[in-house]
Order: structure tokens, then C-alpha cells, then sequence
């Protein structure tokens, strides 16, 4: 089994069931660097993000209902320790388009953006 165990540092542990790796930068990883680590691609990666990512917010969405999606996409991007606008943006493309959609909907709906 392999997991990441994140502590307060912001270091994190990837923990394999033979080796622990510990990642010290700071820096957000690249999926080629984790796919490195776990000895696997960097698409199936990318893929298993982009599927859990659309899994985290569907389960917000349903435990928490009252939440906008704007709310529920920031409340995401805090907890995973996403600051720059570049990351913002990396992290918004993983989204699937009918949730990038509602973004755009309930940001012209709300007078944040212009058509």
C-alpha cells in the first residue's frame, strides 16, 4: 500500500510498503517526480489526481450542500497548500469542465467576472 502522509512542516512522506521518502523543498511536486518515486507514469499520476480531485469535491458537495462552488474550490486549494496563481491555475485545470463551468457561471452570476 502506498500513501502521503503530510506533517505541519509541510513536509511530505511518501511511504511505500519497503521505503519512506521524505520531500523537503517545499515545492509542490511534479507528477514525473512522484511517478519517479512510486515507479509509475507520469500520465497515470496526473490521471489518478485529476480522479480524486473530481472525488474530493463531489463529497464536499454532498456533505456540505449549502457551500457555493467557489467556496468548496478554495476551501480545496487551502488545504492543499496551494498559495500562487500559478498554482491556482494548474490546480483549476484539474477539474472536470462541467465543475469548471459552474465556476464561471456562479462567478458572472455574482458580478465577479465580466462576459
Amino acid at each position: 500500500m502506498r500513501k502521503v502522509v503530510s506533517t505541519n512542516e509541510g513536509f511530505s512522506f511518501f511511504i511505500n510498503d519497503e521505503e519512506c521518502v521524505c520531500y523537503k523543498t517545499g515545492i509542490h511536486m511534479t507528477g514525473q517526480e512522484i511517478g519517479d518515486i512510486l515507479n509509475l507514469s507520469r500520465n497515470s499520476i496526473c490521471l489518478t489526481l485529476k480522479k480524486s480531485i473530481k472525488k474530493t469535491y463531489y463529497k464536499i458537495k454532498r456533505k456540505h450542500h449549502d457551500l457555493s462552488t467557489i467556496e468548496i474550490i478554495c476551501g480545496m486549494a487551502q488545504a492543499f497548500n496551494i498559495k500562487s496563481d500559478s498554482q491556482y491555475k494548474k490546480f483549476f485545470k484539474m477539474f472536470p469542465e462541467n465543475i469548471r463551468r459552474e465556476v464561471y457561471d456562479e462567478a458572472y452570476k455574482n458580478r465577479y467576472i465580466s462576459n
